[in-house]
């Protein structure tokens, strides 16, 4: 009955019978196999004499019957089918291509290896030259199914040429299928292990795309497809691509774009930069973090800032949030908008767990208010996520193994987070003279921003160059005063001599009582960092 079913003069019949004995071959001994896989094949070799319809028919069905069938043909009925399939990008009409095109993944995987380069890559490349749009379009989206079937290293070999053509098709289609698939195919498109020349071209093509695709809200799908793959692809890239292409382009999105896609790119964003390995970018980058967002006029973006620390939380050691991020984070827990606070709360749990060094106890303590003022807040909504968090006991982000890991490579990337830091002492006391923020024995930001209020600055402020010439010797006496301390001094008492009122005449404080050694090295090192600041 199958038989004369295929043999019937009807096309739609023919189509509906030969869709069902694929699916009938399973249950057939192996002899009854073989007559149907030998009875199909004639109809490969007929078919180009019959019309572009049964071309279209047999395309549609040949992937799977290649897959069910093609352990029982023969040399002969092999050939006829491989024949036919090679023939189709040229005998056969655009829905034969199309057909052709979806069912590439499963040709390939019943072809195997051995005829890939052959048969199927000739395909591809004819394919991707198609006159036809559609042809074009089907052929994107099968090509991540041809990448799981051949290998990334092959896939990078014979397939990057296609996927280049794709990323420049002038048929938005075509572009926007591609964006589609860039979770797969984003590493044969551009890798940092090829030529110098071929990484430019991809680059530019997946720039190009990322151009087109963003700042279109009717197209927030796709943004959102193109984020998650830059994300989960960003050890593929280049540095100087990271740097000059996708992170501008991600922070542009971060600063106009719906919610969803902008929580998407500050998350890519933040693994772009640990895939970065310029070190001073890293550093520029996340001081706009926390300008831009973190202490910006509008409460979006602020709460946008949540989602960036939890990007860094992810992406970078604890060590490297502390230096950076907390003392922003702490703020956005006394937000006044209570959305903002809400979602800052979910952070506590990291907050809390990267200030478990001794010297970080004042910054602790005040965490410890801060929670203690969101468990009695207003708002009912930030109560109960303040109590959600409060019963976190142990963050699951990253266990301590790999934090340290992380910490590790960041060395290799900044040698260590103090390199740019000026020595006002010998006894572990330094401040970064590009945001004031006090390292090493000192909890971070508290001091270098009580030395700033004590020379006259407004805590809050971003200090220019010019800020710095004009305030450095008052800063510089406030800071040498402050590292007068003997090795042994704590925290708590540093931060009550800079919150002490600061003298009209620096010059005269009095000094606690120390070495002549000790004295003279603080002197040296606070007119090093005044003569530092005036030629800034």
């Amino acid at each position: 009955e199958m038989v004369e079913l295929l043999n019937d003069e009807e096309l739609l019949v023919r189509d509906a019978a030969l869709g069902g004995a694929v699916k009938l071959s399973q249950y057939l001994p192996p002899a009854r196999r073989k007559i149907m896989a030998k009875m199909i094949a004639e109809m490969c070799g007929k078919a180009e004499g019959k019309g572009a319809d049964d071309v279209a028919m047999l395309s549609k069905h040949l992937g799977p019957v290649l897959h069910e069938m093609m352990a029982y043909m023969d040399s002969d009925a092999l050939g006829a089918s491989v024949t036919f399939l090679g023939r189709i990008p040229h005998a056969g009409g655009e829905e034969a291509r199309r057909w052709c095109a979806y069912n590439l993944p499963g040709l390939c995987k019943a072809c195997g290896m051995q005829r890939c380069d052959r048969v199927i890559v000739p395909l591809v490349e004819a394919l991707a030259s198609d006159a036809g749009v559609a042809v074009r379009q089907q052929l994107v989206l099968s090509l991540p199914g041809l990448i799981d079937q051949m290998g990334m290293d092959r896939a990078r070999e014979r397939l990057r040429g296609p996927l280049l053509r794709a990323a420049e098709d002038e048929n938005e289609g075509v572009r926007r299928a591609l964006v589609a698939t860039l979770g797969v195919a984003l590493p044969v498109l551009v890798t940092s292990w090829l030529p110098a020349d071929e990484v430019q071209r991809g680059v530019a093509c997946l720039g190009g795309l990322v151009a087109r695709v963003t700042g279109d809200h009717t197209r927030w799908r796709e943004e959102l497809e193109l984020m998650r793959a830059l994300k989960q692809h960003a050890q593929q890239l280049p540095t100087h691509a990271v740097t000059d292409v996708f992170v501008p382009a991600l922070l542009r999105t971060m600063g106009a774009s719906s919610p969803p896609v902008g929580r998407a790119a500050a998350h890519a964003a933040c693994a772009l930069l640990r895939a970065c390995r310029n070190g001073n970018f890293r550093l520029d980058t996340c001081r706009r973090f926390v300008t831009e967002w973190g202490r910006s006029q509008s409460f979006a973006k602020r709460l946008l800032f949540c989602e960036i620390c939890w990007g860094m939380v992810e992406s970078f050691s604890r060590n490297f949030f502390k230096c950076f991020f907390i003392d922003c984070a702490i703020e956005v827990l006394r937000d006044p908008v209570a959305n903002v606070r809400r979602r800052a709360c979910a952070l506590l749990p990291e907050i809390k767990r990267s200030l478990r060094a001794q010297s970080d106890s004042v910054l602790f303590d005040g965490v410890s208010q801060a929670e203690q003022r969101l468990l009695k807040d207003a708002d009912r909504d930030v109560r109960t996520a303040a109590e959600e968090a409060s019963r976190v006991q142990e963050s699951g982000v990253k266990s301590d193994s790999e934090d340290a890991e992380l910490q590790k490579d960041e060395g290799t990337v900044h040698g260590t987070l103090d390199r740019r830091v000026i020595t006002i002492t010998q006894n572990g006391h330094a401040i970064d003279m590009s945001d004031f923020v006090v390292k090493k024995a000192a909890p971070v930001g508290t001091i270098g921003k009580l030395a700033a209020g004590k020379a006259g600055l407004n805590k809050q402020q971003v200090l220019s160059s010019a800020d710095i010439a004009k305030k450095g010797t008052g800063l510089s006496h406030a800071l040498a005063q402050a590292a007068q301390s003997s090795s042994t001094t704590t925290d708590s008492k540093i931060v009550a001599s800079l919150k002490a009122p600061a003298s009209k005449t620096p010059s005269k404080i009095p000094a606690p009582r120390m070495t002549a050694a000790t004295k003279a090295a603080a002197a040296a090192s606070a007119a090093k960092y005044s003569n530092a600041a005036k030629k800034l």
